[in-house]
């Protein structure tokens, strides 16, 4: 009987051993990492977060003006990734696989790169080499694209901090008058090529090529990079991968 109870007891102190042990899980291998630094953290407001942001086609049908920060108003728009901002201006972003992104967020590759529909004197035509989905892309002739990096809040950006592009300028104040590069991020369901432009007819000049377009996609996400001429109002969007930072603007 003793040698019962010592093996009941011994039972019991194993049981609770393991109870109160701990056991620390592996951390989660991130997807689609991007980590990046703000060039000018000094200027940004503290503390705040830095989201990469898509825009559904609906946000701009209220809209009066072009996809301008300062014209942006709430509603549909998706938070990709979050991050907090570190206070040396650093952050990390998962974009995940890409799984749970919505439909209405997504277009097919032959009609994704698009001006918002304000430009109504702006037509776009591309032509892909697969019927795959991709993820929705604004573009402005001589200016930013869209997904945007948003700092603060993305419920209501009129409480926004301001965005976050990456790019070969120092700075962005004064705002730039010659060419510059930006990169961007865009899903694919599949690999694809997309090719075209887009054409600015206002009826009074000759019809001038305004956006133009030459992409390789992979299945997956996508760095995407662009040239920007803002004297001319053009955008050229690419492959062509440059050395930048990431430079912040008090865009609201």
């Amino acid at each position: 009987m003793r040698s019962l109870r010592l093996f009941v007891m011994a039972a019991a102190v194993l049981a609770v051993a393991a109870c109160n042990s701990t056991t620390t899980p592996p951390p989660e291998t991130p997807d689609f990492p991007v980590s990046g630094k703000l060039l000018n953290a000094g200027d940004v407001p503290m503390p705040t977060t830095v989201s990469l942001v898509a825009i559904h086609p609906d946000q701009y049908t209220m809209m009066s003006s072009g996809l301008d920060p300062l014209s942006i108003v709430y509603g549909n728009f998706l938070a990709i990734a979050t991050s907090p901002v570190a206070a040396n201006g650093s952050f990390e972003w998962d974009l995940g696989d890409g799984s749970d992104i919505p439909a209405g967020y997504m277009a097919p590759a032959s009609q994704a790169l698009r001006v918002p529909p304000v430009f109504a004197d702006i037509t776009c035509s591309t032509t892909a080499s697969a019927a795959v989905s991709i993820m929705r892309s604004f573009i402005q002739p001589g200016s930013l694209m869209a997904p945007l990096a948003v700092l603060g809040p993305v419920s209501d950006l009129t409480y926004a901090d301001g965005l976050a592009i990456y790019t070969d300028l120092s700075s962005y104040d004064p705002a730039p008058t010659e060419p510059y590069h930006v990169k961007n991020w865009i899903y694919s369901e599949g690999d694809v090529t997309i090719t075209g432009g887009c054409d600015l007819d206002n009826g009074v000049d000759p019809v001038t090529q305004v956006v133009s377009i030459d992409l390789d996609l992979v299945e997956g996400w996508n760095e995407v990079y662009a040239v920007a001429d803002p004297d001319a109002g053009t955008l050229d969007v690419n492959n062509e991968a440059f050395e930048g930072a990431w430079l912040y603007i008090d865009a609201f």
